[in-house]
């Protein structure tokens, strides 16, 4: 059954942005091992009888009367088909249709009809066998990274799933006005309190109560100058496969790894800079943000002192650090005070904003492992894994971890046309470097 719930302050700002022409969206691509057996129509009706079934993806979404409060969910995508679509194209190699897959991105999704699209291309060449490739562009005010794992094993387990989200806020079946002037009446009484706590917290930082936070340096020159210039974004990936467990972390292992080949490439250019990463942060906020329930943390790397151990040693301990300050009981009442804002004032605040605020070097780590054999009308599958909008960052690194196997995918728009490629294979060198490391340093206690 479906409680009534409507998005959260995350969500909804993440709509208000996508409205301003910086979507959120991202998409996921999935490969199977091609059949001449398996018709286009069996693969699309494999995916439609999965969207039909579930509550969490088939959904649409509906607004209030002049914006009083926040959008809600209802049950129900008119026409699920239209969604999903097999290209005419052939044969293609991966590298064309990961280009494919990046301009699916300038295609914004319309969530009055659908929080999801899907596209298959056939008999695609460069993955070792000819594969078949569906790619899944999701909202993401329906989903976060850490759903992208059980949302392949629901579309490709062998037979279907009951599928839920922890906390993912269920479709409203029928909206009620009463309900909702309750809620704006509600949110205008928090509001004033939200100010109250405001100068509070503010009154604490001046008296010093509050630590206040760490001053992240920006390095312009690939913000302004090397990243996001370039003529399109350019798409690069690589398949490392998983270390042995140890002492550190994949993501520990992969900011390593990501910083000192960042600071490795702009070295050869006679570039230098002080290099911090944004990554991805889950904090227990959940029913005052909505189902992402995510902030992001910025933490300075240090590429130029101390062994590869030292290093991640202070990743680790930096890492700690942000999602203790994150997860801490000031940011909650900071939180609150977002939540309390009512909709109407969130959505023109949003929308006086000059543009919307981006990382230089954003990265996300995710991990999956499917206790099932993932299949699409019975092939078998192959490889998958993430990419998000270009418009989160000037330079997104993403780390996926399915299985056995770690996929890495690079996105940039930069000025030299092979760039993301020689910055991937330096990705892949360094995290060799880094695992090195680690196997051969005898673990601590």
């Amino acid at each position: 059954m479906m409680r009534e719930a409507q998005l959260g302050f995350f969500d909804t700002s993440c709509i208000e942005w996508a409205e301003r022409g910086f979507p959120t969206d991202f998409v996921l691509w999935f490969a199977f091992e091609s059949s001449a057996e398996v018709s286009d129509a069996a693969i699309v009706d494999q995916l439609q009888q999965r969207v039909e079934a579930s509550p969490v993806l088939n959904r649409r979404l509906c607004r209030t009367p002049r914006h009083l409060d926040n959008p809600y969910w209802v049950y129900g995508i008119d026409e699920v088909g239209p969604l999903i679509s097999v290209s005419p194209e052939t044969g293609l190699s991966w590298d064309e249709v990961r280009m494919r897959i990046v301009d699916l991105l300038d295609d914004p999704l319309d969530l009055a009809v659908a929080p999801l699209r899907m596209r298959v291309y056939r008999n695609v060449t460069g993955l070792g066998p000819l594969a078949d490739v569906v790619t899944v562009t999701m909202s993401h005010a329906l989903m976060s990274g850490r759903s992208t794992g059980p949302l392949g094993e629901y579309l490709f387990a062998p037979r279907l799933l009951r599928w839920r989200i922890d906390g993912l806020p269920s479709a409203a079946v029928v909206f009620r006005p009463w309900r909702a002037a309750v809620r704006s009446a509600r949110m205008v009484a928090q509001m004033s309190t939200a100010m109250v706590r405001t100068r509070r917290r503010r009154r604490r930082v001046r008296q010093g109560e509050v630590a206040a936070a760490r001053a992240i340096v920006r390095p312009q020159w690939w913000a302004a100058d090397f990243w996001g210039d370039g003529p399109r974004q350019v798409l690069e990936t690589r398949q490392i496969p998983v270390p042995p467990k140890g002492e550190f972390r994949v993501t520990e292992l992969w900011i390593a790894a990501i910083s000192q080949a960042l600071a490795r490439f702009h070295a050869d250019a006679g570039q230098s800079a002080e290099i911090s990463v944004s990554v991805p942060v889950l904090v227990p906020f959940e029913d005052d943000m909505g189902a992402n329930n995510v902030l992001l943390a910025q933490i300075p790397v240090d590429t130029a002192e101390g062994g590869q151990i030292d290093r991640l040693a202070k990743i680790r301990d930096e890492l700690r650090k942000s999602r203790a300050d994150l997860a801490s009981a000031d940011t909650a009442e900071v939180t609150k005070t977002a939540a309390g804002m009512p909709y109407l004032l969130q959505r023109r605040s949003i929308r006086k904003l000059p543009r919307h605020p981006r990382a230089d070097v954003f990265v996300s780590s995710m991990s999956f492992r499917s206790d099932l054999d993932l299949q699409l009308a019975g092939q078998p599958w192959i490889a998958g894994g993430p990419l998000p909008s270009p418009r989160v960052a000037a330079l997104s690194i993403i780390v996926w971890t399915f299985g056995d196997v770690i996929q890495l995918m690079v996105a940039a728009k930069p000025l030299e046309a092979d760039a993301v490629r020689r910055l991937a294979d330096m990705f892949v060198e360094e995290f060799d470097r880094v695992v090195a490391a680690c196997a051969a340093e005898p673990q601590r206690g």
